[in-house]
């Protein structure tokens, strides 16, 4: 595994598997591209269905997830 993700972040995933990170002090949503690479996702309606409509896994999941995509 080539590195942890943030603990400070909740993350969720959306049907595919695809894992977003979401921000709750900054309410800032993050398209995960691989341990060190999270992209800010600036679009709020986008940025809303993240926060309140994928369901949120642990962060042990979400880096199994990841790794799974490598």
């Amino acid at each position: 595994m080539a590195g942890k993700l943030p603990e400070n972040l909740s993350f969720r995933t959306n049907s595919s598997g695809r894992v977003f990170a979401w921000d709750k002090t900054s309410r800032t949503a993050f398209r995960v591209e691989s341990f060190t690479k999270l992209v800010p996702i600036d679009d709020s309606h986008t940025r809303l269905k993240v926060w309140l409509n994928m369901p949120e896994v642990s962060r042990e999941e979400a880096e199994s997830l990841l790794s799974a995509s490598e």
